[in-house]
This record gives C-alpha cells, sequence and structure tokens, in this order.
C-alpha cells in the first residue's frame, strides 16, 4: 500500500510494519518502483517498525503515534485477522479520524472486521495462492471509517 500511495502522488509515505523482513522487502520493492526511500525531502518513503497494539496504549505525544495522527490520510491492510489486532487496529485508526485523518483499510473479509462499523469504498475479487486461503479468489474491500458522532 505504502508504494502505491507513493506512486499515486503522496508527498511522502510512512511504512509501518511489525516485521522488519517485511520492511525491508517495502524498501526493495519501492527502489524497483522508482520510489526513493529515506526521509523528506530527499527521500518520497519510510519505513519503522510498529507496534499497533501498544500503539494504540501509547499517549498521543509518543513520537510514532504523533506522526500517524499528523498524516493526511491512513491505510491499513488486512489487519483484522486476530482479535487482538483487530480491536487495537480500531482503536489507531478511530484515533486517525479524530486528529482529521481520511482512513482506508483494505479487508479481504476477515473474521474481526467489526460489523457496521466501516463504510465499502470499493471492492475487487484478488486471485489468492491456495495454500494461503480457502478459495483461490478473494472478495476484498476497501472500506473507509467515518468520523464518530
Amino acid at each position: 500500500m505504502s508504494i502505491a500511495a507513493a506512486l499515486a502522488g503522496a508527498a511522502h509515505v510512512l511504512a509501518l510494519d511489525l516485521d522488519p523482513l517485511a520492511l525491508t522487502a517495502t524498501a526493495l520493492n519501492a527502489g524497483l518502483n522508482g520510489v526513493t526511500v529515506g526521509a523528506p525531502p530527499a527521500g518520497r518513503l519510510a519505513t519503522a517498525v510498529a507496534d499497533v497494539v501498544a500503539m494504540a496504549q501509547a499517549a498521543d505525544g509518543d513520537p510514532l503515534v504523533a506522526r500517524l495522527l499528523a498524516a493526511d490520510v491512513v491505510l491499513a491492510g488486512d489487519l483484522f485477522f486476530e482479535r487482538s489486532l483487530a480491536a487495537a487496529t480500531l482503536t489507531v485508526l478511530r484515533r486517525a479520524v479524530a486528529a482529521g485523518a481520511v482512513v482506508l483499510a483494505g479487508d479481504p473479509g476477515r473474521t474481526y472486521l467489526p460489523p457496521d462499523t466501516f463504510t465499502p469504498v470499493a471492492a475487487f475479487d484478488v486471485p489468492v495462492a491456495a495454500a494461503l486461503e480457502d478459495a483461490p479468489v478473494r472478495r476484498t474491500r476497501v472500506l473507509t471509517l467515518p468520523p464518530t458522532g
């Protein structure tokens, strides 16, 4: 998602993941796609190891949380596959919306996506590896998190 955001015109993107190897892959893939990696203004994409469960409990002044809350757009991909992760993700995304961000989430129909919380924006049939999923194609939706009353 982060590379696509940069290619779509985002001035700067911060890619977060719990797995440092995933971030290494992101940086390598960014380079292959012509997206400069590093801090602005020279770089378009930066990476940081982040634990969304810890971020959900952290104060707004936490450096990583503060960067998230300053974002114009927050993208989340496939984070509703485990109960505690889903709850933490929703907490963090609600904080981002409250701070003024547009939140978009990609979800391929995971169990712990909270019902009636997100608004569908688009849907796609995505081919997947049968070894990883229970069907050859997953209906994947792009959802937005509207501000709460």
